[in-house]
């Protein structure tokens, strides 16, 4: 059995519980069609359906390789080592300034900040595609979802409620 295989497997398993447990989250109160449980089962859903069209194209390429002899393959390095540091460090802190500055701007730092971390370097665009990614996410959760998100402290809490 291949990786591919095996990764499908797994992949599958963990979907189909947080898919069944997904059903344990309470419902809103909200007159809202969306609940809280939506989103954790469409995500297990997705989940779900990518590892079962995972299992069948790793099942495909295993029968068509049938009898060749993989030769020696050199292990692809990380093109960009650094980024994923300081990515990995922008989510460490993004996660940190979350309670004390609020969802709505510290997700538009952080959209900012990895965009830009990630080569894209046109202010003029950088700006509005965060302003308007900030925007669906704070629309999605606390609108739509009626799902609660941090405020932040002092003023901060203010400038969050201002905002939704």
């Amino acid at each position: 059995m291949n990786k591919e295989k095996i990764l499908s497997i797994i992949c599958f398993v963990v979907g189909l519980f947080f898919f069944v447990f997904s059903f344990t989250i309470s419902g809103s109160k909200a007159t809202a069609s969306l609940g809280p449980r939506a989103w954790p089962v469409a995500l297990s859903l997705l989940i779900l359906i990518l590892s079962a069209f995972l299992f069948i194209k790793s099942n495909r390429c295993e029968k068509e390789n049938t009898g060749e002899i993989e030769e020696n393959k050199e292990v692809e390095k990380p093109a960009y080592p650094q980024n994923f540091k300081i990515g990995f460090g922008l989510l460490v802190l993004y996660v940190f300034l979350i309670p004390y500055i609020g969802f709505a701007i510290s997700t538009l730092l952080f959209f900012l900040a990895n965009m830009f971390m990630m080569g894209f370097r046109n202010v003029k665009k950088l700006i509005p595609l965060s302003l308007l990614l900030t925007a669906i996410v704070v629309i999605v959760f606390p609108i739509l979802l009626d799902i609660p998100l941090p405020r932040g402290v002092a003023v901060f809490n203010s400038i969050s409620r201002m905002i939704y």
